[in-house]
């Protein structure tokens, strides 16, 4: 009787070792909305660049026949996303374009930036984007494009 007594006393030290503590379980669920938020925090910072960074890529290789509110030598670039290619009413495009079935998105516009002539056969744009950085970039810029004003939103 004494053995089985000792066993069973040793055995439950056993299984109390073996739980986890619980104010590490406490210290835990309080500190992961933090990490969580750091996580975010840090994603949004690094969007915030890309953005910046297209901002300026804009700024130098696209407003000499582009602007955002405006049709120019190029058509206005404001919510491009989600636009169907050539379907801007008073912007004058090549048949190529303007016959294309293509809707704005980060693909197409990746394409787009990367070879016009080769996405687009018999299109105007002579500008392309080489760099697989500079364009996802730009991408992000012209994404904020997209959700300025609702009287822009008409093409």
């Amino acid at each position: 009787m004494m053995t089985a007594l000792f066993n069973t006393r040793v055995w439950s030290e056993q299984q109390e070792k073996s739980k986890p503590d619980i104010s590490f379980r406490k210290l835990l669920v309080c500190l992961l909305p933090f990490g969580i938020a750091l996580i975010a925090a840090d994603a949004m910072a690094t969007k915030a660049d890309e953005i910046q960074a297209g901002k300026i890529i804009y700024e130098s290789r696209c407003l000499g026949c582009h602007t955002v509110e405006a049709n120019n030598i190029g058509p206005r670039h404001a919510n491009v996303f989600g636009r169907k290619a050539g379907s801007i009413a008073d912007f004058e495009y090549s048949p190529a374009l303007r016959n294309a079935r293509i809707v704005w998105n980060e693909k197409t516009l990746d394409r787009w930036l990367q070879d016009p002539e080769a996405y687009i056969p018999g299109q105007q744009m002579d500008v392309s984007v080489s760099k697989d950085g500079d364009r996802k970039n730009l991408i992000a810029y012209l994404k904020t494009l997209s959700t300025k004003s609702s009287k822009l939103n008409k093409p």
